[in-house]
């Protein structure tokens, strides 16, 4: 589903075998910008 034409406009939904209810929103600006690096990790 798309609410316009911005960045985090477009959102799908689903439920899980448990019954919660999840909504994900796409945000194409963490393509570009992660919000966790990509890269060696500390501890792996």
């Amino acid at each position: 589903m798309s609410f316009g034409d911005q960045d985090g406009s477009a959102f799908f939904g689903f439920a899980d075998p448990d019954a919660n209810s999840w909504a994900v929103q796409e945000l194409k600006v963490r393509g570009e910008k992660p919000l966790i690096p990509v890269g060696p990790r500390f501890g792996a």
